[in-house]
């Protein structure tokens, strides 16, 4: 009864019937984009990691509240910060002006803790991840240089100078080109 009944709606509606065909693509690609989301870690939706120089530490702050709900110890005189794109890592550069450190702790943004420690140039400064997350680029300060660090294997891969004092970065976009 209930199938001839579903068979004669359809019979009488045939537009709605179109309707909701046409309605599939755009709903797949809704469902697509909300699992996306649901791969990214929820400390990178709601959180800020920001250095605190004088503690050697990151504040990690809830956005939604605007409280801090955590204090991370990481190298000594913490300048910035960068967040991998899928949220997962903060690359912390620690410059230890007078101290013989002089690299980037890298924090997993889910346990807030320190899971590797990059030796860089001297004094690094800046720091950004590269769009697709393969790479970050520490600027470094008293050694003219930029640090290119693989976020595979915490290991800098390539050390190209610059000119001097080079403190702020940014990458384009598209990770094709990088500004010092």
């Amino acid at each position: 009864m209930i199938g001839n009944q579903a068979l004669a709606w359809k019979a009488r509606n045939p537009h709605i019937h179109n309707e909701l065909q046409r309605l599939r693509p755009f709903c797949q690609l809704v469902l697509f984009i909300l699992a996306s989301l649901w791969c990214i870690p929820a400390a990178a939706q709601s959180y800020a990691y920001v250095p605190t120089h004088k503690s050697n530490s990151v504040s990690v702050i809830n956005t939604a509240t605007n409280s801090v709900v955590a204090v991370v110890p990481v190298g000594i005189q913490t300048l910035q910060a960068a967040i991998s794109p899928d949220g997962a890592f903060a690359y912390v550069t620690n410059s230890g002006w007078f101290y013989a450190n002089n690299d980037v702790s890298v924090m997993n943004t889910a346990t807030r803790a320190v899971v590797a420690t990059v030796p860089v140039g001297t004094s690094p400064w800046g720091v950004v991840v590269t769009p697709n997350g393969a790479f970050a680029y520490v600027t470094n300060q008293a050694t003219n240089d930029v640090s290119v660090i693989s976020t595979a294997t915490n290991a800098v891969l390539a050390t190209i100078s610059v000119g001097s004092n080079p403190l702020g970065l940014a990458i384009t976009p598209d990770g094709a080109s990088a500004y010092i």
